[in-house]
């Protein structure tokens, strides 16, 4: 059985500022998608706190999940010669494009 999800928002600049907000702070985590929420939570890079956040589905505009799925998360912060740093967060196998340059 393959998993099946789906979220839209009008809401996509609180959106990007709570996935900021995490990736900021986490380390490393899962990511948990229920049919009523999506939770973040691990440890900070120093593994002193403990995150949780969690997105319930009344934030969307549609929200679908057929069956929980948990993801990894781990917090990447590469260096590029004469830029920046970018950060951005590791889900599962791939880099998402959840990038900001700056603040490293």
């Amino acid at each position: 059985m393959r998993f099946g999800m789906r979220a839209t928002t009008d809401r996509i600049n609180e959106l990007a500022g709570i996935i900021d907000a995490v990736a900021r702070h986490l380390g490393e985590g899962t990511v948990t998608i229920t049919p009523t929420a999506i939770t973040m939570k691990g440890l900070d890079k120093a593994h002193v706190v403990y995150i949780e956040t969690v997105i319930y589905n009344t934030f969307f505009t549609e929200y679908q999940a057929d069956e929980e799925e948990r993801i990894g998360l781990r917090r990447r912060t590469p260096r590029r010669p004469n830029n920046p740093p970018v950060q951005g967060l590791q889900v599962g196998g791939g880099l998402r494009n959840h990038s900001r340059r700056g603040t490293g």
